[in-house]
């Protein structure tokens, strides 16, 4: 990607999206660094992932990303993280929350419509709040699920949370 890198820095852009969580994103991230772009560098829950900030190494240093938040201090995200650590003697990552919170709004929504899947759709829609591991969650009219939402900053290389957007606000 080193071309279009250089086209975009040349152009003297204020900041680069990057999307993505792959091998060739985080070797993108490596060369937007390499090639000294000076514009603030943005991305998604990548950061998230361990295995992609392994891959992009000390590139991923002052790159600004958005994540799902997930409200520790809430009674049904410890519930989580204290069954997570127990089975597997670790902290989750970022996919174990959206797999937790899935299969818990699924049997939810299965139990309000006495185990029934026919009308899942509806049971799932039906609920307009719910409380997983990433806290509090909301359900719109449309289907939408709406979660906490945070920005961050790796610093030092770690993980620095400086907002966090509730979506009940």
């Amino acid at each position: 990607m080193r071309t279009q890198i250089l086209k975009i820095k040349n152009q003297n852009v204020e900041g680069i999206y990057l999307f993505g969580n792959g091998p060739s994103w985080a070797q993108a991230l490596k060369q937007i660094k390499e090639l000294e772009f000076e514009g603030k560098i943005l991305t998604n829950t990548a950061m998230f992932i361990k295995n992609f900030r392994d891959l992009a190494g000390d590139s991923i240093e002052g790159v600004f990303f958005t994540y799902p938040y997930s409200d520790k201090s809430t009674e049904s995200a410890g519930k989580f993280l204290n069954f997570y650590k127990s089975k597997y003697g670790k902290e989750p990552e970022i996919e174990s929350y959206y797999a937790w919170d899935i299969i818990h709004l699924l049997a939810t929504a299965l139990e309000k419509n006495n185990w029934d899947i026919k009308n899942l759709e509806k049971a799932v829609l039906g609920i307009k709040e719910f409380n997983g591991a990433f806290g509090k969650t909301i359900i719109t009219n449309e289907g939408d699920i709406l979660t906490p939402i945070g920005i961050g900053i790796i610093e030092n290389g770690k993980i620095k949370e400086l907002k966090v957007f509730d979506p009940s606000i």
